[in-house]
């Protein structure tokens, strides 16, 4: 999925890429001219163990009620990948 908005007269897009949740992988992609934002990736209350990356480096978003957040200036193609361990369950 896709969005685009304005944001302080800027063009921000945003794109989403995922087969989720049968693969544990999320990709977002930003597209824009240099702009200040914050961004929250929803961070599954089942999910016990998961990663962020920032452009292919290790993070840890600020986390709070079920949302990481990362506050800064985006710009053309930076990413943010999330990684959601889901082991097979058995619930009875």
């Amino acid at each position: 999925g896709e969005v685009q908005a304005q944001l302080d007269g800027k063009a921000v897009k945003v794109c989403t890429q995922s087969n989720y949740p049968w693969d544990e992988e999320i990709k977002v992609t930003f597209h824009c001219e240099p702009a200040k934002f914050k961004y929250a990736i929803r961070i599954p209350g089942w999910c016990e163990n998961y990663q962020l990356f920032l452009n292919g480096d290790p993070v840890e978003g600020q986390v709070r009620e079920g949302y990481a957040y990362f506050d800064r200036v985006w710009k053309e193609g930076d990413t943010i990948t999330a990684k959601f361990e889901m082991p097979v369950l058995m619930v009875e």
